[in-house]
């Protein structure tokens, strides 16, 4: 009986030890996975990091895009105004060209000793040709 008790002391002496062994590789194990954890959050926040920054440079961009759209847009209105006051230029310098042209014709009839008859038929020539042009120009 003491021969038993004595080797099933050994036995229990040896399976403690190996139990002690194994709790230790486990307290090893957990350290392990919890240092992989920490690196899995750490990446976990470096990539959440990531997806903001993505994220506020999108929002960048966008609003770039909106502004560059409106740009355009409004230098489309200013290239079509401009165009029209061209054309209005245009029309005035091509009615002005004729006024020119008519009232040369007109004081080209008369002669440098013209008398007031004559000066007061060129008055009332022009003031014609003054009032046609106003009335084209508005319409």
């Amino acid at each position: 009986m003491a021969q038993r008790s004595g080797a099933a002391a050994k036995d229990i002496t040896a399976l403690i030890t190996e139990s002690g062994a194994e709790v230790a590789q486990g307290v090893g194990l957990v350290r392990s996975a919890g240092e992989v954890l920490e690196r899995i959050v750490e990446a976990s926040r470096k990539v959440s990091s990531t997806v903001s920054d993505i994220s506020a440079a999108s929002a960048e961009q966008a609003n770039g895009i909106d502004e560059m759209s409106q740009t355009v847009a409004h230098m489309d209105e200013m290239t079509q105004q401009n165009a029209a006051l061209a054309e209005e230029s245009a029309a005035s310098a091509t009615a002005l060209s004729d006024q020119i042209q008519r009232l040369n014709a007109l004081v080209a009839s008369f002669r440098t000793n013209a008398d007031t008859q004559g000066l007061r038929e060129l008055a009332a020539v022009m003031a014609r040709e003054d009032a046609n042009w106003q009335s084209r120009r508005t319409a």
